[in-house]
This record gives C-alpha cells, structure tokens and sequence, in this order.
C-alpha cells in the first residue's frame, strides 16, 4: 500500500483523500476496471461499478460496502457542488 502522506494531510477534496490513499490499489482499479468501461459512456455508473468490484474485491463485510457507498455519493456531490461554484464564479 502507498500513502502520500503529505498529500493526505492537506487535501482539501475527497478526490484528493482518494488519490492520496492505496495508491498503488486506486491505480490498478482506474487502469483494469474503469477505463474498460468507457463503453457506457457514463463515467457515474462506471464509477460505481469500479467501486462495487472493489467492494466485492475486499469481501462480504458490509463495511466495505458501507464504505464504497459512502464515497461513491460523496465524490458526486463535491463534483456538482464544485462544478456549481466554477459556474457561479464565472457569473460574477
């Protein structure tokens, strides 16, 4: 497992929080599973997908899947939260 703990200890998103923990996990898991799913063409599902096959990955421990729940929600509303704030900054 890689940790940046720098990264980690001032991040200011939950992506970020995600890209500075199990590093070499998250990489492998956006290269062999997300990627490969670009064929939806729905970069929410195919999330959710990645995030249930790690779930799965990890075992039948509804930690787990408590877990992957819980960031796939968080990570979609900090994307339209932000997305919302870039909106109304350029308005201004």
């Amino acid at each position: 497992m890689t940790y940046y703990v720098k990264l980690h200890t001032t991040c200011i998103t939950r992506q970020d929080i995600i890209a500075s923990f199990n590093v070499r996990t998250n990489e492998w898991a956006s290269r062999y599973v997300y990627k490969r799913l670009r064929f939806l063409e729905c970069k929410p599902l195919s999330r959710a997908v990645t995030l249930a096959f790690l779930a799965l990955w990890h075992g039948f421990h509804s930690g787990y899947h408590l877990l992957f729940a819980h960031e796939f929600v968080v990570t979609g509303l900090e994307e339209q939260l932000l997305k919302e704030v870039r909106v109304r900054k350029e308005d201004a």
